[in-house]
């Protein structure tokens, strides 16, 4: 049983054998057994570091084969974990590595969505090319449950982040704090949700894989980045 599920079940089993002593016949065992199977699935979804959605869905491509094609790109450049305490979860974490597939992925969707045309989409490519092309870059999405640990980008900070590439713990040289998750940013990051904040960070040049770790006395989280698909 992961970590997760163990702080999971910690908070879900004394729930199953008080609401399961209904009969679930009963109009009240039926009730208490809905609840329950909300509070099961609440906690299965905080287990695998997935929030649970709030609002409109994220904007997608007019294309469904695009679509496909993005999502794929990005499932192998991202990861996302959570750091709870019981049922509480403290922090939702999802990050995607500035890969240089995923860079020219993510460009050729932002001028899809403003209709750019294919000169402009190209100058837009070269130019972030540019900017990210001597070091390794993430993109970093936070969820916290407290506000007051929403403060990476501020050199106090409750969070250290480590980024570990051939058994070597690398600092970051950069905390860049982009701001509230917008429709902008939902469309190239789908798992920002409303309440989301979405920061830059960047690291030295370094050799994939990666493990970029998330840590403070609250908890800390482990996110990989083999630039292959998720299973």
């Amino acid at each position: 049983m992961s970590r997760g599920l163990q702080h999971v079940g910690v908070g879900v089993f004394p729930l199953i054998r008080r609401f399961a002593a209904p009969s679930p016949v009963s109009g009240e065992g039926i009730r208490r057994w809905i609840v329950l199977a909300s509070v099961v699935a609440f906690g299965a979804s905080c287990a695998q570091g997935r929030v649970p959605r709030i609002g409109d869905a994220p904007p997608s491509a007019r294309d469904d084969g695009a679509e496909v094609a993005y999502q794929d790109v990005l499932a192998r450049s991202s990861d996302r974990k959570a750091i709870y305490d019981g049922l509480d979860t403290r922090l939702f974490v999802s990050s995607t590595w500035q890969s240089e597939e995923f860079v020219t992925a993510r460009i050729q969707r932002q001028a899809a969505f403003r209709d750019l045309s294919k000169a402009e989409a190209d100058e837009m490519l070269a130019a972030e090319r540019a900017r990210l092309k001597d070091d390794t870059v993430f993109f970093f999405g936070v969820h916290a449950n407290d506000p007051r640990h929403d403060d990476f980008d501020r050199p106090n900070s409750v969070w250290s982040l480590t980024l570990v590439s051939d058994g070597t713990p690398l600092r970051p040289v950069e905390v860049r704090r982009i701001g509230r998750s917008t429709s902008d940013m939902r469309g190239v990051y789908p798992y920002m949700d409303t309440f989301w904040v979405g920061y830059e960070v960047r690291f030295i040049a370094a050799r994939p894989p990666f493990k970029l770790k998330v840590a403070s006395s609250l908890g800390e989280a482990v996110l990989e980045f083999s630039g292959k698909a998720k299973e």
